[in-house]
């Protein structure tokens, strides 16, 4: 799954809290010597260890309950929980621990997060 939040209508973009909050996550993976862009680059890395006829297919995941099909509806609102559940965990050590901001900013980077959902 590609961590990066977008969206196809424009509304997620670069200066809104989501697409940052990507941004931030993904240079901290980096910063530890992880990388969070592996979905990105999956097919290539097959194909660079020697795998032929990879087939790489792509879905798009909502997040909340705004879709209309009930399928796309639920899988939107397991994706917002997973994301909501993880948020403070995730925030807090990344901010912190590896970033080593103060307490403060975390907890409000967490408020706005959890208020664009």
């Amino acid at each position: 799954m590609d961590i990066q939040f977008t969206s196809d209508d424009g509304t997620v973009k670069e200066g809104d809290i989501m697409y940052e909050w990507s941004k931030v996550f993904i240079g901290a993976g980096e910063m530890m010597g992880r990388t969070f862009t592996i979905a990105r680059n999956s097919k290539q890395l097959l194909e660079e260890a020697g795998f032929v006829d990879v087939v790489e297919k792509t879905y798009k995941i909502p997040v909340g309950a705004w879709m209309e099909d009930p399928k796309w509806k639920e899988i939107g609102r397991w994706d917002l929980l997973y994301l909501t559940t993880g948020l403070e965990g995730m925030a807090l050590y990344i901010l912190k621990n590896v970033l080593g901001v103060s307490l403060k900013y975390p907890n409000i980077i967490r408020i706005k997060l959890t208020g664009a959902f």
